[in-house]
Parts: C-alpha cells; sequence; structure tokens
C-alpha cells in the first residue's frame, strides 16, 4: 500500500542560557566556520527583542545544510536532497558529522555544554496510489479505538504521543496524512486545491526527541556531546520504530 519513506528533514538544536548580545559575537562565528559556510545572512532586531527570533543564518558551502543561531539556541538544519531521502544512513552520518561544530560554537560563548538538546525528523510515506480514503482508514484503524472510520467524513486526522524514556528523555511522535497538490492560483491568488488535484498523499510523521525530562528534573544537568549523539540516535530509533508499525501492521 505504501511507498518506500521520504525523509525529508532533520534539525538538532542546542539550547543555552540567554545571551543577550550573541549578535556581537557575529565575527567569532564566522571566524570558525569559514572554511564549511558561507558568510552568514544577520537580522537587524533590537536585542531586547524575542531572544527566539534568529540573529544570525549560516548556510553551507555544499548548500544542505543551515545553522541558525539566536539568544537561546544553535539550531542546525538539514533540508535532504531527492537522491538522499531514501538513503537514512546517510543523512545520519551527516548530521552526527556536523554536532561537533555546534559544539565547538559554545566556546565562543563561555559555555561548556548546554542546558539540554532536541532532535526533530520529518518523515513522508506516500501511498502507491492516490487514495486518500485508504490512507486516512489506515492511521485511524492502527491509531484509535473510536469505531469504524468508515462511519465518519473524516478528511484530516493527526495523532501525537509523548512519552519519557531511561528517565531523561521526551520522545514526542506527530502522525498524519498528509496530500500534495499541483497548485492552481485563482484569481486574486487563491488557492484552488480540489481532491482532482492531488498528486501524492499519504502519512507524516514527526520526530521530536529531547533531553529536557533530564533538564527538568535534575538541577545541575546539561548535556554533554556524547548524551547528543544518543539523542540523534535514539530519536531515529523512535521514528523508524513508528514507520514499522505503519507499514508493516
Amino acid at each position: 500500500m505504501f511507498q518506500k519513506p521520504k525523509y525529508l528533514q532533520n534539525s538538532f538544536s542546542l539550547v543555552v542560557p540567554r545571551k543577550p548580545f550573541i549578535r556581537r559575537k557575529v565575527f567569532d562565528f564566522e571566524k570558525k566556520l569559514e572554511n564549511l559556510y558561507n558568510q552568514p545572512q544577520i537580522t537587524n532586531i533590537p536585542d531586547e527583542m524575542n531572544p527566539d527570533i534568529p540573529r544570525m543564518v549560516f548556510t553551507s558551502k555544499d548548500g544542505h545544510s543551515q545553522i541558525i543561531i539566536s539568544q537561546l539556541n544553535f539550531i542546525l538544519k538539514i533540508q535532504y536532497s531527492p537522491d538522499w531521502q531514501f538513503e537514512v544512513f546517510k543523512g545520519k552520518e551527516y548530521i552526527l558529522s556536523k554536532v561537533s561544530i555546534l559544539y565547538e560554537l559554545l566556546d565562543i560563548l563561555d559555555e561548556k555544554c548546554p542546558l539540554f538538546c532536541g532532535f526533530n525528523t520529518l518523515v513522508q510515506i506516500p501511498a502507491q496510489e492516490e487514495d486518500d480514503e485508504s490512507v486516512i482508514s489506515r492511521i485511524y484503524n492502527l491509531f484509535s479505538k473510536d469505531g469504524n472510520p468508515d462511519s465518519f467524513d473524516i478528511y484530516e486526522f493527526q495523532i501525537k504521543t509523548s512519552k519519557v524514556l531511561e528517565e531523561k528523555f521526551f520522545s514526542n511522535i506527530t502522525i498524519q496524512n498528509y496530500r500534495n497538490w499541483n497548485i492552481d492560483f485563482v484569481g486574486e491568488g487563491i488557492l484552488k486545491l480540489s481532491n482532482k488535484g492531488i498528486i501524492e498523499s499519504g502519512i507524516q510523521i514527526t520526530g521530536d526527541f529531547n533531553d529536557r525530562y533530564a533538564f527538568n528534573e535534575n538541577e545541575f544537568y546539561c548535556s554533554i556531546e556524547n548524551q547528543a549523539k544518543k539523542i540523534i540516535d535514539l530519536g531515529f530509533g523512535e521514528v523508524n520504530n513508528m514507520i514499522t508499525k505503519i507499514i508493516g501492521s
């Protein structure tokens, strides 16, 4: 019923105590990243404004990743090209190779290690045919005990679970159906999304794996680099287990 899963995106983040004047370190970051990343885009935002807003964005010279820096975090964001979307092991190796770079950036801020880390994965599993009803029926039957989907006019279905592993990690998984269209604009740029225009439908999995539970529960916790690599490994494992459940059940 389903095609091979496509791994579309990964991101990995280090969360640090707020650094209101981080933008003043831009030349230090640029020097550290100059061999792998292009000159950054700088956002002209007052230091006192929302600390989550990126202050600088570095794009890799190979074009596959970005490092996004705000007053609260460093985020490595990877968008996979079509030839890598089916090669999960290549993606895992790539992101693991970049983790040390993020930790080296902490030295510029005199931070020994981040408060906690997070790893996100976006996967889509296309259906063999553009059969919306079968896709929704599949995930509804797997994750809902509330009757038979055939008796409902369900157009969208989403379920989110959150669990604690090893008394350290949160594993958050969101499962939903998705659709891709040939976009058809009508007057005034209004989108017209007809079922006849669907070119792909399937199941989307979003994984969010982090060690915030340990941060919440332990006063002096910080996330060392080896822990970060474990988070990536376990995060991939959680998503892959869900893929197996959906495809193999």
